[in-house]
């Protein structure tokens, strides 16, 4: 018993000095974490700190296109107002990355939302006060070594390309190595391309050209206009063309050679039967003069046949267009559209 009374004075003091030397914090912490009721709730940010947290680990490791893919969709959940400062790591991974035009977007948009809380008199942390030293001093660099071209948005949106970069809406500053460069506006066939040129430190204003597309025009019925005193109406078109007329009067004339060929082979058989004394020449000459007469005779025939046919269309021709003849005769009526 007397054992226990020596120690209790010692472990009396040593409380005490536990309790003297431990933060007020601390304590409260603990007594919450003993008390489920009075715990704090989950921080909802801490997702998006474990997912920051990977986009720095792949900065790191130098794979700049997959830190920015992190990032950015970081900062599209919070926005530029919230996710701020995310701005200024997108800036860093942008200018590693050699996208310099929106490297610079980054770095202005974190400056714009520092010097915003800085007006509303809100404290600002060191470290962002550093960063906004280094974002304006990238941005000077950038301003003297590159050129710009601001390409300015028209009256309707605009889709442009500086080069081969990607196709945005107009109204965007692009940084450029200094020299000659494209900028094209619009897509598919309804395209302009402008060329201009620029040199370090310079900034050229391009302005999207007009590209209204002009509405189609309604389709108007042909007009053929009468020579003046001639009021009588248009005869209906013949239901074919002078073509044929042309052409069946063409394969007549040409058939009308055949006959006059068998005839001139006919005759010519005959003086040779009348000539000759040899009966069996006399046989042969009157059976060859009987084929070369009826070939003769045949080939009329077709060409008179093909003769008809041609008297046929022109008759047919004429009769369905009266007037034909004259309008043949006197040429062709002139017609505007």
């Amino acid at each position: 018993m007397s054992t226990r009374r020596r120690s209790d004075p010692r472990l009396r003091a040593l409380l005490a000095a536990l309790l003297l030397t431990t933060p007020l914090s601390s304590l409260t912490r603990v007594a919450r974490a003993a008390d489920p009721e009075t715990s704090p709730a989950p921080d909802p940010m801490e997702p998006l700190r474990e997912r920051f947290r990977v986009g720095m680990e792949q900065y790191r490791a130098g794979r700049f296109a997959d830190a920015i893919l992190t990032w950015e969709q970081i900062h599209r959940e919070l926005g530029p107002e919230t996710g701020y400062r995310l701005s200024y790591n997108l800036g860093r991974a942008y200018d590693a990355a050699q996208d310099l035009t929106k490297a610079a977007e980054h770095y202005e948009s974190y400056l714009a939302q520092v010097a915003s809380r800085r007006a509303r008199s809100e404290p600002l942390e060191p470290l962002v006060e550093k960063q906004e030293g280094a974002a304006r001093e990238r941005l000077a660099q950038l301003v003297a070594t590159r050129g710009r071209i601001e390409v300015a948005s028209g009256e309707r949106p605009t889709v442009a390309r500086v080069d081969n970069g990607e196709p945005r809406l107009a109204g965007f500053v692009a940084y450029v190595a200094p020299g000659s460069h494209a900028i094209t506006f619009g897509t598919g066939a309804a395209t302009s391309r402008t060329q201009v040129s620029v040199r370090e430190g310079e900034i050229v204003v391009v302005s999207p050209p007009a590209l209204a597309v002009a509405p189609p025009e309604e389709p108007r019925p042909a007009r053929i206009s009468v020579p003046p005193g001639d009021t009588r109406p248009r005869e209906p078109p013949p239901p074919f063309s002078s073509t044929w007329l042309y052409v069946a009067g063409g394969v007549t004339l040409a058939s009308a050679v055949l006959p006059v060929v068998g005839y001139a082979n006919a005759l010519s058989t005959k003086s040779d039967f009348q000539s000759t004394d040899d009966r069996a020449a006399k046989e042969r000459l009157a059976a060859d003069y009987d084929g070369e007469r009826g070939f003769a005779y045949g080939s009329l025939a077709v060409t008179g046949g093909l003769a008809a046919i041609t008297l046929g269309l022109g008759a047919a021709w004429l009769w369905w267009r009266p007037g034909a003849a004259r309008v043949l005769s006197s040429g062709p009526v002139a017609g505007t559209f």
